[in-house]
């Protein structure tokens, strides 16, 4: 994307009433405000990095919308449905345990003849 197709498209977000404005800064000094949107990207990454919680907030508010929230609840509701299942699992095993231990027990005692 070349720097004239990047400054349309920042500028298709201004509101009409101000694009005039908003192109005459953009030319005069378009390289120099992408650079610093770069170098803010930059300084939000390293925040994120370095666990700062104000900075994820900020990108996850911004990065969050509708079908990420659908997505997001859809893989918690499958996730549960397999803890659910796994623990349903592991509490039916327990059982079989249960009685097959009670069922190896009852045979040793008759062959030992108690």
């Amino acid at each position: 994307m070349t720097l004239q197709e990047k400054i349309n498209a920042l500028l298709a977000k201004i509101p009409a009433d101000q694009q005039t404005a908003a192109s005459a800064l953009m030319a005069q000094y378009g390289s120099k405000l992408f650079e610093m949107a770069q170098e803010d990207a930059w300084q939000n990454l390293r925040r994120i990095m370095a666990g700062d919680l104000n900075a994820v907030s900020e990108m996850d508010a911004k990065l969050t919308d509708a079908a990420w929230l659908t997505n997001v609840t859809a893989n918690t509701a499958a996730w549960a449905n397999v803890a659910n299942y796994n623990i349903v699992r592991d509490k039916l095993k327990n059982e079989i345990l249960l009685k097959v231990a009670s069922i190896a027990v009852a045979i040793l005692l008759a062959l030992v003849g108690l």
